[in-house]
This record gives C-alpha cells, sequence and structure tokens, in this order.
C-alpha cells in the first residue's frame, strides 16, 4: 500500500510510518536506524530520489518493496557472500617427533627434492637449478623465478616460499600438512612449480611412483 509521496516517488505506508515516528521505526531489512525523525526523513528522500533519478526510460520510478530491493539488492548479495564461504580446515595436531626424527624426515623430503629436479634435468624435462645447504634448498627455475624450502626445527615444520606466498606444513601422520588448510606438501609444490615453470610437473613423496616424466 502506498503511503505519501516524497519528490514524485509513493513511499509505501511502512516507510512513510517511519519518517513520522523517528528512530528505530524503519521496518525494511538493512536500513539504518536514524536518530531522529528529521534525520530518516532526509535519508529516505535520499534514497528514494536516486532511485528515481535511475528508473527506466519509461519515466516511471519503481514502486513501493520494488523499489527497496533496487536499492539494497548488492548490499543484501554481498551479505550473502560471505554466509556461503567455506571455512579452512587446519591440520590437525603435529605427530610427536624426536628430533632426530624430525631431522631424518625433513632431509629426506628435501633430498628426494633434490634428486626429482636432477632427474629431470638428465631426461631434459626441465632445467630446475638447485642449491642446498643444510635445512634450505632454493629451486631457480626458467625465467629467474625462485622457490625456497626451508626445514624450522624448532617448530618441526617445513617451510615452503614461492610467488603465489608462503606456507608452514606440519608432519602429520606419515605426511607434511598445511597448518592452516590441511594442504599436502608435495601436491602443493607441485601447483606452484608448475605454475612458475608454465608446465605440468609433480612431485611425489619419497618412495611414490609418479607419472612418466614427472619425477
Amino acid at each position: 500500500m502506498a503511503g505519501r509521496e516524497v519528490d514524485g516517488v509513493a513511499l509505501p505506508v511502512a516507510v512513510t510510518a517511519g519518517m513520522a515516528g523517528g528512530a528505530g521505526s524503519f521496518s525494511a531489512p538493512f536500513w539504518p536506524q536514524p536518530a531522529n525523525s528529521a534525520a530518516a526523513a532526509i535519508q529516505a528522500r535520499q534514497r528514494w530520489a536516486a532511485a528515481a533519478e535511475n528508473a527506466p526510460a519509461s519515466g516511471r520510478a519503481p514502486h513501493g518493496w520494488a523499489l527497496l530491493a533496487t536499492l539494497d539488492c548488492n548490499f543484501i548479495r554481498r551479505i550473502l557472500s560471505t554466509m556461503t564461504q567455506p571455512a579452512a580446515t587446519a591440520a590437525p595436531p603435529a605427530t610427536p617427533l624426536t628430533d632426530a626424527e624430525f631431522h631424518r624426515l625433513a632431509f629426506a623430503a628435501l633430498a628426494h627434492i633434490e634428486a626429482t629436479v636432477d632427474g629431470w634435468l638428465d631426461r631434459d624435462v626441465i632445467d630446475i637449478d638447485s642449491q642446498r645447504q643444510g635445512g634450505l634448498l632454493e629451486l631457480r627455475l626458467p625465467g629467474g623465478s625462485k622457490i625456497i624450502l626451508n626445514t624450522q626445527p624448532p617448530l618441526q615444520e617445513l617451510w615452503l616460499a614461492a610467488k603465489a606466498g608462503g606456507h608452514h606444513y606440519r608432519h602429520v601422520q606419515g605426511r607434511w600438512l598445511d597448518t592452516r588448510d590441511s594442504s599436502e606438501f608435495f601436491a602443493a609444490l607441485s601447483q606452484h612449480v608448475s605454475a612458475q615453470a608454465g608446465q605440468a610437473l609433480v612431485f611425489g613423496p619419497p618412495g611414490a611412483t609418479c607419472a612418466p616424466g614427472a619425477t
């Protein structure tokens, strides 16, 4: 039902009642609550006048709650989109390791990556320069980009730094998992190396069998 008009636009009764009643009386979803009736009238006039200026070529402004939907649909859509984003699943707690066990597992992972890169070079798959210093492994890809892997003994983690960002991995029941989203270390390394190299490359964990030409 239409109430009185503002700047030639018929307002719904709920809105005109709010303009007369003051703060807290607007019933439309997500509308702000004005401090007094004067502020309510000003805000309502601005909203409805702006919608009238953007009305279709017919010259008729949207009417009633249809106009309200026109004004607020983008805002409501943004709110709803935040409600549908899946939450990342953090990795389970790390498997308890002694310092010696962590050293063995972390260095075995780095050594396997070095061996994989050397195998690609021998088979003319790709020339990736690897440089190893203790628990630090640097991979220099064609084009000059780098990926850096290093061990963090105090935290018992493997760290990966690539163009797309950095990741931390902890050892959970035989796998290195991202502490933020549980993604697996060698799968993530494959994605980052492939993206920076411009071709599909696959790293598998030590002892894994990969596709021909990948390892």
